[in-house]
């Protein structure tokens, strides 16, 4: 007889906080996306990547559309970082910034894709909209 085992890891908080973001349409504080990586909005329709060629991207998934993007293709960036001053910002191998949302001095501050397709930065602790992307749009 066979068993299926499923094993569940469980993350605190405060590993989620620092790292490699790992919710799936949200980023915190000190959370960075890598070159191949993305988020995706909670209802599939969305994704954010991080691509390889160095631009940020938001695209629409029913069409593979892009719906926004940082225009940072070919300038050495590999990364994105939400920062804990609430800053939003793409940087290179060499961290120098490449692309930023301007969003400084807002100190806790997270980043969501929407299910309705706009990416969105909120003040810390608050639904209050600080930077968007404004791509609403349908799925």
């Amino acid at each position: 007889m066979l068993r299926n085992i499923i094993m569940l890891t469980l993350v605190s908080a405060s590993t989620l906080s620092a790292g490699v973001a790992a919710a799936i349409d949200t980023m915190y504080s000190g959370q960075t996306l890598y070159q191949g990586q993305q988020l995706e909005s909670a209802n599939h329709c969305f994704r954010l990547a991080m691509q390889n060629d160095g631009n940020l991207v938001l695209y629409r998934n029913s069409n593979n559309q892009a719906t926004w993007a940082s225009h940072t293709m070919n300038s050495g960036a590999n990364r994105v970082v939400m920062q804990g001053d609430g800053n939003f910002v793409v940087y290179n191998s060499n961290g120098n910034a490449k692309w930023a949302s301007g969003t400084n001095n807002h100190r806790g501050a997270w980043i969501l894709i929407q299910n309705d397709g706009n990416l969105v930065i909120y003040s810390a602790n608050s639904w209050n909209a600080i930077w968007a992307s404004n791509t609403v749009t349908h799925c």
